[in-house]
C-alpha cells in the first residue's frame, strides 16, 4: 500500500490515513514531460551533506561499526550482483534502525554506482521523500526534498511512462517547494494519462482536504477505494470529511463498512464506539 502520513480523526482516536497539502486546479496543462527542478524552486535549508553526516554522528558506536564494515565490503566487491545485495541489506538494516536519510543517501550511491535502473532512482527518490517526513526540524527537509526530485527526475528521463515518479515529483513540488502548483499540474498529467493511478488520485485528495475541498477530496478518495478496496482505511477518510459536511449518515455507512473488514479489536471498537456517539447526534426523522 502508497504510504501516507496519519491524521488524527478527533471524533474516534484512530489514525486515518491521509497526506494533507493543497488543492488542485480543474484544468489538466498540456505536455507530458516531467517539470525539472529549478534552484529557485527550493526552500532553503540544510545541505544534504550536512545531513548525511549529522545522521552519521547521530548513531551508536555498534551501528556505526556494522555501517562501516558493510560499506567496507561494498566497496571491496567486485561482483555487481552481490554489491547491489550489499547495499540493500544495509539500507534495510538502517530503515529498522530509523536511520532514514542515511538510508536514502545509501539508495542513490547504490544506483549511481550500479548504473541502476528508472525503478531504482524511483526508489531512491521515494526513500528521500519518505526521510522528510521523519524530520521534526523543518530545516532539514528542503534538502532531502531536492534530493528526492532529483532522483525522481532521473527516474522519468529513464522512462518516461514511469507514472508513479511523476506522482513522487508532484508530491515532493507541493511539499518542498515554493511553486507547489507545479506539482499539482504534475499529478493531473498523471491521472489524465491514467486515471486509475491510485497514487495520483490519494495525493490529489490529500491536497483538497488541505486547502478545505471536501467534495474534491471524497471524489479522489471514492475513486481510489473503488480502484483499490483493499486499501479500507479510507472509509475513515470519507467518514470524516461526510462528517465535516454534514451529512452523518453517510459518515456512519463508511464506518460500519471500515468495522466490517478490520481485524484489530482495538480499532474496531474505537470506531464502534464514534459510531454509537454519531448517531445520537443524528436527527431524528
Amino acid at each position: 500500500m502508497r504510504r501516507l502520513s496519519s491524521k488524527q480523526w478527533i471524533l474516534i482516536g484512530a489514525t486515518i490515513i491521509c497526506t494533507v497539502l493543497f488543492s488542485f486546479v480543474s484544468t489538466v496543462p498540456n505536455g507530458d514531460t516531467a517539470p525539472k527542478v529549478m534552484p529557485q524552486d527550493i526552500v532553503s535549508g540544510h545541505s544534504l551533506e550536512d545531513l548525511v553526516a549529522n545522521a552519521r554522528k547521530s548513531m551508536s558506536a555498534d551501528l556505526v561499526a556494522h555501517v562501516n564494515a558493510i560499506e567496507g565490503q561494498i566497496n571491496t566487491d567486485r561482483d555487481a550482483i552481490r554489491r547491489v545485495q550489499l547495499y540493500d541489506s544495509l539500507i534495510h538494516f538502517l530503515g529498522q534502525n530509523k536511520q532514514y536519510v542515511y538510508a536514502a543517501f545509501l539508495a542513490e550511491q547504490k544506483v549511481v554506482k550500479n548504473n541502476g535502473s528508472g525503478s531504482d532512482w524511483q526508489q531512491a527518490g521515494e526513500r528521500y521523500s519518505s526521510s522528510a517526513g521523519f524530520e521534526q526540524d523543518a530545516n532539514n527537509q528542503p534538502a532531502l526534498f531536492e534530493a528526492a526530485m532529483r532522483c525522481f527526475n532521473k527516474a522519468i528521463e529513464l522512462d518516461p511512462k514511469n507514472l508513479d515518479a511523476k506522482v513522487g515529483l508532484g508530491i515532493c513540488y507541493v511539499e518542498g517547494t515554493k511553486d507547489p502548483m507545479k506539482g499539482i499540474s504534475t499529478l493531473l498529467e498523471v491521472v489524465a494519462a491514467d486515471s486509475t493511478n491510485v497514487n495520483a488520485q490519494l495525493a490529489l485528495a490529500d491536497f483538497s482536504v488541505k486547502r478545505n475541498a471536501p467534495d474534491k477530496a471524497i471524489v479522489r478518495y471514492s475513486t481510489a477505494l473503488r480502484l483499490r478496496p483493499d486499501y479500507y482505511g479510507l472509509h475513515l477518510n470519507l467518514a470524516e470529511l461526510y462528517e465535516q459536511m454534514g451529512d452523518t449518515a453517510t459518515a456512519i455507512s463508511h464506518l460500519e463498512k471500515y468495522v466490517q473488514i478490520e481485524t484489530d479489536p482495538l480499532a474496531k471498537n474505537d470506531v464502534e464506539n464514534a459510531i454509537r456517539k454519531l448517531r445520537g447526534h443524528t436527527p431524528s426523522h
